[in-house]
C-alpha cells in the first residue's frame, strides 16, 4: 500500500524451525498501515502487522531501503547485539516474493564495519545512480581532554544492476 510504512528490526529477532527442522533465525520486517492517519486529530490507532522474516545469517537489519532502479530491496545486515564484534555486517539483496521473506541474497560483507544507511544517489552529477553506504564507526577520543568523537565512514559503489551472491545460509 502507498500510504504504508515498513520498519526493518535489528532486535529482536525470530526464532523459528524451518520445514527441515533446522533451527534459523529470522529479522523481522514489520508493517506500519496508514501513516497518514496517525497525523490525523484525533489520531488514530496504529495497525501494525509482520510483513515478511528475512534470513540474514542471525543478523538484524538495520537499513531497509527499495531500490526502484533494481526493483528489489537493499538491507542492510548488522549484528543484532553491540556485544557481538565478531559478526560483520552485510549487505543483501531481497527481490520477493516478499511476503514469504524468500530470494535473499547476501551481495557483500563488511567485517568489522557496522552498516547503518543505504539510499541510491539522484540528479545530474557525476556521482549520480552509484549507492552511498553509510557506517557508523566507533568513538575515539581525540585528546586526552577532549570528549571522544564519533566517527563514520562513507562507500560510493558504482553499483548498476545487483551482483550475484549467495543467500545467508549458503554461507
Amino acid at each position: 500500500e502507498s500510504n504504508d510504512l515498513l520498519l526493518g528490526l535489528r532486535s529482536p529477532l525470530l526464532q523459528k524451525t524451518g520445514d527441515d527442522g533446522k533451527d534459523c533465525t529470522l529479522a523481522m520486517v514489520l508493517r506500519l498501515h496508514d501513516v497518514e492517519s496517525l497525523f490525523h486529530s484525533p489520531p488514530a490507532e496504529p495497525r501494525i502487522s509482520v510483513f515478511a522474516a528475512l534470513d540474514l545469517g542471525g543478523k538484524g537489519i538495520s537499513s531497509l531501503y527499495y531500490d526502484r532502479k533494481v526493483q528489489a530491496f537493499l538491507v542492510g545486515g548488522s549484528p543484532p547485539k553491540e556485544d557481538n564484534p565478531k559478526m560483520s555486517s552485510s549487505l543483501f539483496l531481497w527481490n520477493g516474493p516478499y511476503a514469504t521473506g524468500e530470494n535473499v541474497m547476501e551481495v557483500m560483507s563488511f567485517p568489522g564495519h557496522k552498516l547503518e544507511g543505504i539510499t541510491r544517489l539522484d540528479g545530474k552529477r557525476e556521482l549520480a545512480g552509484n549507492l552511498m553506504l553509510v557506517f557508523d564507526e566507533e568513538e575515539k577520543p581525540v585528546d586526552k581532554k577532549a570528549e571522544a568523537i564519533q566517527f563514520g565512514r562513507i562507500l560510493i559503489l558504482d553499483w548498476k544492476t545487483p551482483p550475484s551472491g549467495k543467500t545467508a545460509t549458503e554461507n
